[in-house]
């Protein structure tokens, strides 16, 4: 059973790190799944995340997978390997994309 966005929610904002989010002010989907029928989406803002209805975020990261995702930001899987796997990639916004997973400790 994939994770509700509450407990995803959760995770995210527990793994947020303000000193790495404040130079950030950006709105982020996290969306996983087969058919990216999972989203979460957290609005960083003046160092503080909270859940957030986007319509139109900033930057959207897809995963293969809510566990790619949980384990990219604990720092467990290379992005880099994610991506060339086809696991991970982001809707272009690519600017954002390493300032957003450093700001949720995804390189402690």
């Amino acid at each position: 059973m994939t994770p509700t966005c509450n407990k995803t929610t959760d995770f995210l904002l527990q793994r947020f790190r303000a000193d790495g989010g404040q130079p950030l002010s950006v709105r982020v989907a996290f969306v996983w799944g087969d058919a990216a029928e999972e989203r979460c989406e957290i609005t960083i803002s003046r160092g503080v995340a909270r859940l957030s209805q986007v319509s139109n975020p900033d930057l959207k990261l897809f995963f293969s997978s809510y566990e790619h995702m949980r384990k990219l930001l604990m720092g467990q899987r290379d992005p880099f390997d994610l991506f060339m796997r086809g696991e991970f990639r982001s809707d272009g916004g690519l600017p954002l994309v390493f300032p957003v997973l450093s700001a949720f400790s995804a390189f402690e």
